[in-house]
């Protein structure tokens, strides 16, 4: 079990989400950023804030779009992942992206622009027993409509 003190140490770095067990997820954790690119995380401790991705960062033209939906306690319930369904839905989204090397997915309503998902962004809610999937571009999506009748496939 990787603790939060490994994922602070030095010794951290991007692990294989086949790699990874749920109980690797602190409680603690805020932000678990995944490339989707290799299918690689690291987890990240700091606290969330709207300003999370501004100029200290180095993203100071990323707008956190899915901020509001973190903060509100009357989220709906399809956006909240729980901690423990993680890291089966990244092994999930790793097996249907197989040898793809860019990440895409048609989902209802909203169609997102493959790189997009370049980075999954997943965020703990911050009044509810939660996370919020987003996007690269810091979108919330709903994380169960990720799936193999939803991904586009590129060759």
């Amino acid at each position: 079990m990787l603790t939060k003190e490994f994922w602070e140490s030095d010794k951290r770095d991007w692990i294989d989400v086949d790699k990874l067990n749920p109980g690797d997820i602190p409680v603690e954790t805020t932000c678990i950023n995944v490339d989707t690119r290799d299918m690689a995380a690291i987890l990240s401790f700091k606290p969330v804030t709207a300003d999370f991705y501004g100029p200290h960062s180095g993203n100071s033209k990323k707008v956190f779009r899915a901020y509001s939906i973190l903060i509100d306690p009357k989220i709906k319930p399809e956006f909240l992942i729980d901690r423990s369904q993680i890291i089966p839905f990244l092994r999930m989204i790793k097996q249907i992206k197989g040898d793809q090397y860019m990440l895409d997915f048609n989902l209802p309503n909203v169609h997102y622009n493959g790189w997009d998902f370049k980075y999954l962004r997943i965020f703990k809610h911050t009044k509810l027993d939660g996370y919020v999937v987003c996007t690269d571009t810091l979108k919330a999506v709903k994380w169960q409509e990720m799936n193999e009748n939803t991904i586009e496939k590129h060759f």
